[in-house]
């Protein structure tokens, strides 16, 4: 196949479905606003993205839900309401 997939945001549901649409054969690319992933980060999304979420560790779940959307103001106003 080789329809790109586009998926907006890296938390933990935008992982999943990257995760699925690669285990289907589609290429991806995820857009994400803020800063660019330290190396660390995106290793750790990048392991996430070959696992299925019931393989995720607490460890990276918390790491991945660390932003602070009330502390950027590039995030979109709606992602920063809770």
């Amino acid at each position: 196949m080789t329809q790109l997939r586009v998926v907006v945001g890296s938390g933990p549901n935008a992982v999943a479905v990257t995760h699925a649409l690669l285990q289907r054969g589609f290429p991806v690319t995820i857009f994400d606003v803020g800063e660019t992933l330290d190396p660390e980060t995106a290793e750790i999304v990048l392991t996430m993205s070959r696992q299925e979420p019931d393989e995720w560790s607490r460890e990276h779940k918390a790491l991945i839900r660390q932003v602070d959307f009330n502390a950027d103001p590039g995030l979109a106003p709606k992602r920063a309401q809770r």
